[in-house]
């Protein structure tokens, strides 16, 4: 089968890279990186159609990294979508300052609906 693009996943927990992984590799040519600085390296190496990203990584902020790919000439265009568990308004913060600075991504994080207390609407 040939696959349409190539996934760069960024993630220091294993079982993530792993379900990303799993998830996306039928349709997709998918290099999985446990770290900011493998993830670099791979970046100056392959050519990737996009980067899942976790913000919060015990060995390196993704926050960094994704300043880095904006700022090469190489990654700049390269869409970057973040995935990460954190709800800190520091992280939001950090986000909102990214944005202004004309970086651009898509943060996904699941919706605690009960905590919000509000039903789910498929209107």
């Amino acid at each position: 089968m040939n696959k349409s693009a190539q996934i760069l996943v960024v993630d220091d927990d294993p079982l993530n890279r792993l379900v990303l992984e799993n998830t996306l590799n039928d349709d997709y040519d998918i290099v999985v990186c446990g770290s900011c600085e493998e993830a670099q390296s791979v970046l100056s190496k392959k050519n990737v159609d996009l980067i899942l990203l976790d913000i919060l990584m015990g060995n390196g902020s993704g926050f960094e990294l994704l300043e880095k790919c904006k700022t090469c000439i190489h990654s700049y265009n390269i869409p970057i979508i973040i995935v990460s568990q954190s709800h800190s308004f520091q992280d939001e913060a950090k986000a909102a300052r990214a944005w202004r600075r004309g970086l651009r991504y898509k943060t996904i994080q699941p919706c605690n609906y009960q905590s919000a207390g509000k039903n789910p609407s498929y209107d």
